[in-house]
């Protein structure tokens, strides 16, 4: 089944694609809560955080708080999955790492929230382009259904779909190609700084650096800073 399903990944050419069918595998996998996330480079984590590029299974109230109060800070699944490089079951997270207060303090969300066990599982991508997927058992399965064998074959399926989101990005953002210029702004917008800092470093006027702004909205279909910035590093730019 999963090399089948990797076959069929590697099938798909663009992103809505992709996603349909990780929807179908993950379905047919029995997981009904899945997330995937992209990991920002060291330094740039601690203004955004991960980069959410696909959600389905998890309760709203509980997706909108990861995000506005920053609970990604202390996701242990998260960080242990990334700092080991293995896939692990959720629970077992406390064998695998020490839970400081604010960890147990997710995990006790977690509990709360009753989406039951799941899989923890890293990936690896070009240019540091890594990646995390969590997937959910929910509480109709309350069983592990997969042994280690089973679930490095899953992980295998996982870092499929991620290198193959990372190419579908890379050719998207051929169809959205920033300037040399653009994207030296926008490096220096993803690191929080403003127009005048922008403007004072790369020695142009604020009107100047508001019009590479409003070139690279039109050219990212976005509005504001963030979004820009959040479309900027999950097309890959920040990467180079």
């Amino acid at each position: 089944m999963v090399v089948r399903a990797i076959e069929d990944t590697m099938r798909c050419d663009t992103r809505k694609s992709l996603f349909e069918r990780f929807d179908a595998h993950t379905t047919a996998f029995n997981f009904p809560i899945v997330s995937y996330q992209h990991m920002l480079p060291i330094g740039l984590e601690h203004l955004y955080g991960p980069v959410a590029i696909y959600s389905k299974g998890y309760p709203e109230p509980v997706t909108e708080r990861y995000v506005s109060e920053r609970l990604y800070a202390n996701d242990p699944l998260l960080k242990t999955a990334m700092r080991t490089g293995n896939p692990f079951w959720w629970w077992d997270v406390g064998q695998l790492t020490k839970l400081e207060p604010e960890h147990k303090e997710f995990m006790d969300l977690m509990r709360e929230t009753k989406i039951g066990d799941g899989l923890a599982i890293p990936t690896f991508g070009p240019n540091g382009r890594n990646g995390f997927i969590g997937l959910g058992l929910g509480l109709n399965n309350l069983k592990r259904p997969y042994s280690n064998h089973d679930v490095s074959l899953i992980q295998a399926y996982c870092q499929a779909v991620h290198l193959k989101y990372c190419v579908i990005t890379q050719a998207s953002r051929k169809k959205k190609a920033l300037s040399k210029k653009e994207i030296e702004v926008m490096v220096c917008v993803a690191r929080g700084r403003s127009t005048n800092e922008i403007s004072e470093k790369m020695g142009l006027s604020a009107n100047t650096i508001n019009t590479h702004l409003k070139r690279i909205y039109h050219k990212l279909d976005v509005t504001d800073r963030v979004s820009a910035t959040l479309r900027f590093l999950a097309l890959g730019y920040i990467y180079e």
